[in-house]
């Protein structure tokens, strides 16, 4: 399912929170792809996964092919943790390299991956587990 928005424009990860969290619910763990332009204006967000309650199967390949259906320039990560606990897992961080790196060949660059639970988030980019990069 797919949501195309206008007038929405992102510049925290507090701003992809309010967007998105109604989204999610206790019951099983889910990604969504949310893809900006240039200016960081939202154009879409989609689900691109869905697990149980414990993981959510995610390959750079999904994420990409969500991604150049829209004129995106950066993209944003956004998953749940049905049980409440926002920290990442050593999966949830090496599917977030992989996804930042291909992202980057192709010119599509992750600005962000959040994990929420529990009405909380927790933000790879201040965590400072990534570094969005353009160049």
């Amino acid at each position: 399912m797919w949501v195309v928005l206008s007038g929405v424009r992102i510049s925290s990860p507090h701003d992809i929170f309010a967007l998105v969290k109604g989204d999610f619910s206790n019951d099983s763990e889910k990604v969504e792809l949310v893809m900006l332009d240039s200016m960081c204006n939202v154009l879409a967000k989609e689900i691109v996964s869905e697990g149980s309650e414990n993981s959510a199967p995610l390959h750079p390949r999904q994420v990409l092919a969500v991604a150049l259906r829209y004129p995106t320039v950066f993209i944003v990560l956004v998953h749940n943790h049905p049980k409440g606990c926002v920290e990442p897992s050593e999966e949830d961080i090496e599917v977030t390299r992989k996804i930042a790196k291909a992202g980057k060949m192709v010119g599509v660059y992750l600005l962000d991956h959040l994990i929420i639970g529990n009405g909380k988030f927790f933000s790879f980019l201040q965590q400072g587990l990534i570094s969005p990069s353009i160049r």
